[in-house]
């Protein structure tokens, strides 16, 4: 880097402040709308797994719970957008630190089967084992574990800041559940 005369050294003192939001709104909005989806699945599933609203030329024979649009349609599109700020942000405040935005797969995808599995034991309406959920919630505990083995090497190489990194994480995702929690609670 080259300093500008008369305006002194070049500023190389670590992140700023705008590269720690990024990483904080990013980690909370995506840990949001993780859950969100987990609620919004678990309205659908209550109702058997499948549901329709608006206006169509065919009959509908399940209505969707009233929340459960609000919390699953956004929730795709926006878990994009904040895991990418997450990644900006944390990658601004520590090298190897934006690798983590890939805790969310396996967030997503084991909380998921978790619905599915639970689901398929305990079916709306009694029952007995869903054979189709099972199914699903076993593949979807897979697809989440897998990747759960490499964590252990992009934690390794976080090497600065690892302290700011981890509360953030942990904060903001505890930000992002409650959060959701709530909306889904308010949207019910």
């Amino acid at each position: 880097m080259t300093s500008i005369p008369g305006m002194g050294s070049p500023r190389s003192e670590g992140p700023g402040v705008g590269s720690y939001a990024l990483a904080i709104i990013g980690i909370t909005g995506l840990a949001l709308c993780i859950a969100a989806m987990w609620f919004g699945m678990r309205m659908v599933m209550d109702v058997g797994g499948m549901c329709a609203s608006g206006n169509s030329p065919y009959e509908i024979q399940t209505q969707c719970p009233d929340g459960a649009p609000i919390l699953l349609i956004p929730s795709g599109f926006l878990g994009f957008v904040f895991g990418f700020m997450m990644a900006v942000g944390f990658s601004r405040i520590s090298s190897g630190a934006g690798s983590l935005v890939m805790l969310f797969w396996p967030a997503l995808f084991l909380s998921l089967g978790w619905n599915f599995l639970q689901y398929s034991f305990d079916p709306p309406g009694g029952g007995n084992l869903d054979i189709g959920w099972l199914v699903c919630g076993i593949v979807f505990v897979l697809m989440g574990a897998v990747p759960l083995f490499m964590m252990p090497s992009i934690v390794k190489a976080i090497k600065d800041r690892r302290a700011a990194v981890f509360s953030i994480l942990i904060g903001g995702s505890a930000a992002g559940i409650l959060g959701a929690w709530w909306l889904a609670n308010a949207v019910a």
